[in-house]
């Protein structure tokens, strides 16, 4: 797959990666079966590039449980910009430093998600939907491919680690539940950005991984401020590692037996 547009979705404290160097950007506002989204497309980057700000694309910052991840993901993947694949940035806590050996500042590719919150994501709506349609493969939710342009273009087969929908939010995991997800395995923690994002990507049948910045230790003691100063700090460096990757993918076509296609071969728009 030939590379014609690129979506990207940035995160908590990502609002300046919404400023594409010296590129012209064309600011736009669509409306969809699901709501309003503004978003930025750079026609004349190569390829061009469509960009979302995850908590700012309705006019008003939303927290996560806020999130209409419906209607910007609508603007991505269907005939509105119908991009070819979706990078992410998120802003994540990891479990206890002395067991996972992550530290503040750290970015981290996932392979696999666990959801602990239960929710529903899905564009099925009264008078939209169908059994075939809106039953996906839950395997591969984060393309294999994108993932190795986002941890290492050198590296053939990146790190298995583990990202938890864990918290409905707005608030952090109390220690207990930390225990939990510790137990099970878990290597990040985050609120439902990127898993409802991914089950979405999916049902649109576009490649979809999320970069992952460590922000804080958990269980954390301090407040969301520091999630945001820690984002702001580790910006250049996502934002290299998001260009590095675009350049990447742009050499190494996606395959069309990548395992992120299978039984997403086609939207549920189509």
């Amino acid at each position: 797959m030939k590379l014609q547009k690129i979506g990207l979705i940035g995160g908590t404290g990502m609002g300046d990666m919404l400023g594409w160097g010296n590129a012209i950007v064309t600011k736009k506002t669509a409306r969809t079966p699901y709501g309003v989204v503004d978003y930025s497309v750079f026609p004349h980057t190569s390829p061009p590039i469509v960009m979302v700000s995850r908590h700012e694309n309705s006019g008003e910052y939303l927290l996560p449980h806020k999130l209409n991840w419906q209607a910007y993901m609508y603007v991505l993947g269907n005939k509105l910009e119908n991009v070819d694949l979706i990078l992410t940035t998120s802003a994540v806590g990891t479990p206890y430093k002395e067991v996972g050996g992550f530290e503040q500042g750290d970015l981290i590719v996932p392979s696999d998600i666990i959801d602990y919150v239960q929710d529903s994501y899905t564009f099925a709506r009264k008078g939209f939907s169908d059994s075939l349609a809106f039953h996906r493969p839950s395997t591969d939710l984060l393309c294999p491919h994108l993932r190795q342009a986002l941890d290492n273009p050198e590296d053939c087969n990146p790190p298995h680690l583990i990202l938890a929908n864990s918290i409905k939010g707005p608030r952090f995991e109390t220690p207990a539940e930390m225990k939990v997800r510790l137990a099970d395995g878990v290597d990040v923690v985050g609120m439902t950005t990127a898993f409802p994002e991914a089950v979405l990507a999916g049902e649109l049948g576009i490649p979809y991984a999320v970069l992952c910045g460590v922000t804080n230790i958990a269980p954390a003691e301090h407040n969301g401020m520091e999630v945001t100063e820690a984002m702001k700090v580790m910006l250049p460096k996502m934002k290299v590692c998001i260009l590095q990757a675009i350049d990447w993918l742009v050499e190494n076509e996606h395959p069309d037996d990548c395992p992120c296609r299978k039984g997403r071969e086609e939207s549920v728009f189509c």
